[in-house]
C-alpha cells in the first residue's frame, strides 16, 4: 500500500490489477474500421447509416497521462467538424453498455434495439452519429488500457 498526498491531504492508496478486459473487442491502437450501413452484432439492430470507428485513440491529458478513447463519426462527415458526446464512467467504453445491464427489467431498450457500440449508461454512437455528431466513449483514468490512478469524485477527474 502506497501513501499518495492529494490535495494537502494523504491518502492510503492500493493499486488494482490491470488485467481489464473489454466485453467483445480487442484493444488496437489507432485502428480506423469503417462500420457499413447494416453492420450489425448478433441479435442487435443493424446499424442505419456507415459509421467510422477510431479504435483506441490516445489522449493525452494535461498532466501527461494517456487514456484511451474509441471516436464514432458519421462515415459521410469524416472529415468535418462535428459537436461530441463524451459519456465519461469506469466501466469501459465500447460495448460495455448491454454488458452491465442486460438482466435489469427496468431497462429503457433491449439488446435487439440497440447496436452494441454503446458503453454503460452511454449514448448509441448508432442513434446519434445519424444526428451529425461524434460519440467519443473513454477508458477513464486508470481502467481498461488507459494509464494513471482512478479516483472517484475527485476534482482532478473532472
Amino acid at each position: 500500500m502506497a501513501i499518495h498526498e492529494i490535495q494537502g491531504f494523504e491518502v492510503p492508496f492500493l493499486p488494482s490489477g490491470r488485467q481489464f478486459a473489454n466485453t467483445w473487442t480487442d484493444f488496437e491502437p489507432d485502428k480506423r474500421v469503417v462500420l457499413p450501413r447494416g453492420w450489425k452484432r448478433e441479435g442487435r439492430r443493424p446499424l442505419p447509416e456507415a459509421i467510422v470507428w477510431l479504435k483506441d485513440v490516445a489522449v493525452e491529458l494535461r498532466d501527461g497521462v494517456k487514456i484511451r478513447a474509441d471516436i464514432f463519426r458519421p462515415a459521410s462527415r469524416e472529415n468535418e467538424r462535428l459537436p461530441a458526446i463524451i459519456p465519461w464512467s469506469p466501466y469501459g467504453k465500447t460495448g460495455t453498455g448491454i454488458f452491465f445491464s442486460h438482466d435489469y427489467p427496468y431497462l429503457v431498450a433491449p439488446a435487439s434495439n440497440t447496436s452494441g457500440l454503446e458503453n454503460f449508461e452511454g449514448p448509441a454512437p448508432s442513434e446519434w452519429c445519424p444526428r451529425g455528431y461524434a460519440v467519443v466513449q473513454a477508458d477513464v483514468r486508470g481502467t481498461f488500457n488507459s494509464e494513471g490512478d482512478q479516483y472517484f469524485f475527485g476534482t482532478g477527474e473532472g
